[in-house]
């Protein structure tokens, strides 16, 4: 009997140690079970959420700022200030590029871009034969009508001479404005 009540005492004694370790078990895998949620959330969830609401924003005509896509932290803060200067630079390497290959006044390419495009058309024509034409076109009395008429009026003839001409060409033809009255 003595040795009953010993192996009683000793299986309570078990029994609460494992009560205990289930009781451990169970709450950690709780825990782990709220972590793993909370980062599904974090890494998975929101950021999903933000990119709904980035097509949102798209959809309906607005430009995507970097700030509306990255976290509201400083870290995301000066992210976000980067990609957007990142933007502007690009923008303004795109917009000088645009002014350093084309004639401000008529939109034309200009005799940079020129000779470029003559040497790639030669270059094209050796390789696969065929014919270039090239057309040189000077108005006459164009000074007449700056110095009469003002440069103002000059301008206007300079842009409709360059609609006409390129309106007048085919669309794989290249029309340039090479300086002052000269196409």
């Amino acid at each position: 009997l003595i040795l009953l009540e010993e192996r009683k005492g000793d299986f309570r004694a078990h029994r609460t140690q494992i009560y205990t370790l289930i009781i451990v078990e169970v709450v950690f895998f709780i825990g782990l079970a709220i972590f793993t949620l909370s980062f599904l959330g974090r890494s998975f969830f929101q950021p999903l959420k933000l990119l709904l609401e980035s097509v949102k924003v798209i959809e309906s005509g607005d430009k995507l700022k970097a700030g509306d896509v990255i976290e509201g932290t400083e870290m995301g803060q000066l992210l976000a200030t980067f990609f957007e200067m990142s933007e502007r630079v690009n923008e303004r390497e795109i917009v000088l590029t645009r002014k350093a290959h084309h004639d401000e006044l008529t939109g034309l390419m200009n005799r940079i871009t020129m000779a470029d495009e003559i040497q790639d058309s030669l270059s094209e024509i050796q390789k696969k034969g065929g014919k270039i034409a090239i057309l040189f076109l000077d108005l006459n009395g164009f000074k007449q009508v700056n110095d009469t008429h003002g440069h103002d009026v000059g301008d206007l003839v300079l842009k409709e001479t360059a609609d006409r001409i390129s309106s007048s060409v085919r669309s794989s033809d290249k029309v340039f404005r090479i300086g002052g009255d000269e196409f």
